[in-house]
């Protein structure tokens, strides 16, 4: 039923490299998609598709992080992240997009996500890779509460999120 236990769409960023690395280390593959990584870009039908064919759809952010073996793992990554704005992770598109199109979310903790997607029951929210990787068994050994997840994530996203129901909001806004 599924192509891909856990995926990744998104640009090439370090940290997110070396999430990554950090995964298939403790013994998660990963298949990753998107520019710069050597898959490469894909369409976003094809997006959507690995959404739908993933157990799990990692959201990873491309924001500054602090964890210090990621600082400590190339004098590039400290110098990234000492100069980098990116101080916080903040909801993308891509929040929205996974649920939607029928993927089940584990993202890093967003502030103000839970004002979108109810933690732990429409989305997974993690705040370390070795908290990612604890919850990624978890729910690869789990399918039931996986694909409740799944299913309410999705609810959520085309009755509240979709582009319909975010322009609705904006022209209400308007009057």
């Amino acid at each position: 039923e599924y192509r891909y236990g856990v995926s990744f769409v998104g640009a090439f960023h370090p940290y997110r490299k070396w999430f990554i690395d950090q995964l298939i280390k403790s013994g998660i593959s990963t298949a990753v998609f998107g520019n710069g990584w050597p898959t490469g870009g894909i369409s976003s039908d094809e997006m959507n598709s690995v959404f739908r064919d993933s157990k799990i759809n990692l959201n990873i952010s491309n924001s500054s992080s602090f964890d210090i073996r990621y600082l400590i793992s190339s004098p590039r990554a400290l110098i990234q992240s000492l100069r980098s704005q990116k101080t916080n992770s903040q909801i993308k598109a891509r929040n929205f997009e996974i649920p939607y199109f029928g993927g089940f979310q584990m993202t890093d903790y967003v502030p103000t996500i839970e004002e979108y997607l109810s933690i732990g029951t429409e989305v997974i929210c993690y705040s370390s890779v070795d908290e990612a990787a604890q919850l990624i068994r978890y729910y690869l050994q789990n399918d039931v509460e996986r694909e409740k997840v799944k299913l309410a994530g999705q609810q959520r996203a085309i009755l509240e999120h979709g582009y319909f129901q975010r322009l609705e909001k904006v022209f209400e806004e308007i009057k």
